[in-house]
C-alpha cells in the first residue's frame, strides 16, 4: 500500500476527513496524467498494470471501507481513455 500511494495515506486521510467533515460527499478515484505510464499500459491490456490497479484498490478498499457509503463513492478510473470493450473487460476483473 505505501508503495501505491507514495505513501501519502496521512494526506489523502486528511482530505476524506476535511470533506466529510464540512458535510460534503466525496468520489474516490484514480486520476492518469496523460504522461502516466500506467494510463498507456492499461490500454494496451498489460495484465501487470491491471494487476497494480487492482492492488491499489485493494488498498484502497482496505482502509476506507468503513466509511459512510452514503457519502463516499468508489469509482475505479475516471474517464479511462481506451475501447470501451476493453475497459468492460478490466472493470470485470476487477469488481
Amino acid at each position: 500500500p505505501e508503495q501505491q500511494t507514495g505513501g501519502r495515506w496521512a494526506e489523502l486521510d486528511a482530505a476524506l476527513d476535511g470533506v466529510l467533515a464540512n458535510g460534503l460527499n466525496v468520489i474516490l478515484d484514480l486520476h492518469l496524467n496523460p504522461d502516466d505510464p500506467l494510463r498507456a499500459r492499461l490500454a494496451a491490456n498489460d495484465p501487470l498494470a491491471i494487476e497494480a490497479l487492482g492492488d491499489l484498490w485493494s488498498a484502497w478498499a482496505a482502509r476506507y471501507h468503513r466509511l459512510p457509503a452514503d457519502r463516499v463513492l468508489f469509482e475505479v478510473l475516471n474517464e479511462p481513455v481506451m475501447d470501451a470493450r476493453l475497459w468492460a473487460g478490466i472493470q470485470r476483473q476487477l469488481v
